[in-house]
């Protein structure tokens, strides 16, 4: 029996079918620095974590904007803190320095009849007290926020960390109760006991 005659038209074009593009859509990719950025939030070794990026390459954007997010905090809160204590430090040098100048201005040798009296602090003096204060206040409204900015995780850090270890951690062993219980038999009193059973 003849198979099926395939006739075109006379004059009638035939259209290739092109082949199809292989896809082009760029894949996620994270730095090594993202990387041990993102695994120093986990508190997990840096070959552990690449792995599971690799094995679940939808965590890659996640793992980068908690990278980020860490990086940028601590940054900032770094500098903050540098700063902050820099100010305090030299404030606290301005407000040190006053008192002992207008100190050893003060210091004399007294007779016995005739009492010492101090003197009002000079202006100088006054100024620098007035500076190492405001300096030293500064500092700390500076260096305690940068402390809690380097300690505490954003959003995105406490996002990523949930959604990234449900779906690597094992599930804890489920102990089942029931079947530990002693089972007696029928009429011939036979004793069983069931072994303990752990779901994995």
């Amino acid at each position: 029996m003849a198979g099926p005659v395939v006739a075109f038209a006379q004059g009638e074009s035939v259209e290739s079918v092109p082949p199809s593009a292989p896809d082009s859509t760029p894949k996620p990719a994270i730095t090594p620095v993202q990387v041990n950025a993102f695994a120093e939030l986990l508190g997990e070794p840096v070959d552990s974590v690449t792995e599971r990026l690799h094995l679940d390459q939808s965590l890659i954007p996640v793992a980068v904007a908690a990278a980020e997010a860490r990086l940028s905090r601590r940054s900032s809160g770094k500098w903050m803190m540098v700063g902050g204590f820099s100010l305090v430090g030299i404030g606290g040098g301005a407000v040190i320095y006053a008192f002992l100048h207008d100190l050893g201005k003060n210091i004399r040798w007294c007779d016995q009849g005739d009492p010492c009296t101090k003197p009002p602090m000079s202006s100088q003096d006054k100024t620098f007290m007035v500076v190492g204060v405001v300096a030293s206040v500064v500092g700390w409204a500076l260096a305690i926020p940068g402390i809690v900015m380097v300690a505490r995780q954003t959003d995105i850090e406490n996002e990523a960390v949930n959604r990234y270890r449900p779906s690597y951690s094992d599930p804890p062993p489920i102990f089942s109760a029931e079947n530990s219980r002693p089972s007696f038999g029928g009429p011939g009193g036979t004793l069983s006991l069931s072994l303990l059973s752990f779901t994995f």
